[in-house]
Order: C-alpha cells, then structure tokens, then sequence
C-alpha cells in the first residue's frame, strides 16, 4: 500500500500535461540527420575485406623477413670474412 500512496500523486501530475507544439519540419530534419548517419558509415562486409587484406599482407611480410633471415644466417660467416687469394696467376 506504501506504493500506491507514492505513485498516485505522480500519476495525477501526469494528467496535466499539455502537448507541445512540434514545427511542421522537425520529422524532416530528423530524418536527413539518421540518412547523414547511414551515409558515413561503412558495411561491415568491406571492414571484413579490409581486415583479411590487411592480415594477408602483415603475414607475408612476417614470412618474407623470417625468411630472407635464415638465409642470411646460412652465409653469414662468408659475407662477414672476405675471400682474398694470393694467387697472381690462374694455375
């Protein structure tokens, strides 16, 4: 019952309020802002695109350095030491 004594007084408030005026182009302009929104937005499908395209290139990239890494390791010792003959003719 404690309920009941709080909310009716509020209810009876409620009774009284008049309806504002709304200008004749306010649906309008509501309207133009949520096609605006739309408009900007991009579809998830191409951010997907974007991602997997962005992904692609990262792991190749990856690939490619670890790569031209383990060949570097494999001539390391040779390009680090130069080769130098003594030999004046070919014998």
């Amino acid at each position: 019952m404690k309920s009941s004594n709080y909310i009716e007084p509020k209810m009876e408030r409620l009774k009284n309020i008049q309806r504002v005026q709304v200008p004749d182009y306010m649906f309008e302009t509501i309207m133009s802002k949520i096609e605006r929104k739309k408009a900007i937005t991009i579809p998830l499908h191409w951010a997907g695109v974007a991602a997997a395209i962005l992904i692609l290139c990262i792991s190749t990239n990856i690939y490619l350095v670890s790569n031209n890494f383990r060949s570097d390791q494999k001539n390391e010792l040779g390009s680090l030491v130069p080769t130098n003959t003594l030999e004046l003719y070919h014998e």
